[in-house]
């Protein structure tokens, strides 16, 4: 993700993405960044679209996670 790396200019951001693995990067990656809706992203990937929904929640609860952000895991506002 070194184009990540470039645009954030965050080597820890960087090496935090690396928590996560690839079928959960992928779905996060379509819907977040890309924009994509569950239901394209699930298409693209082969997989339904619970099965994106789930992964993008492992996901962001992941980098949350490396990051030391709980609060907004839980889904509290912020």
């Amino acid at each position: 993700m070194s184009g990540w790396r470039s645009a954030t200019g965050s080597p820890d951001l960087t090496r935090r993405w690396a928590v996560c693995p690839p079928h959960l990067k992928a779905p996060l990656l379509l819907t977040a960044i890309e924009g994509r809706s569950q239901a394209e992203a699930a298409g693209l990937l082969g997989v339904s679209v619970k099965t994106v929904e789930t992964r993008v929640a492992r996901a962001r609860r992941k980098l949350y996670d490396a990051l030391g952000d709980t609060t907004a895991a839980r889904g509290a506002p912020e």
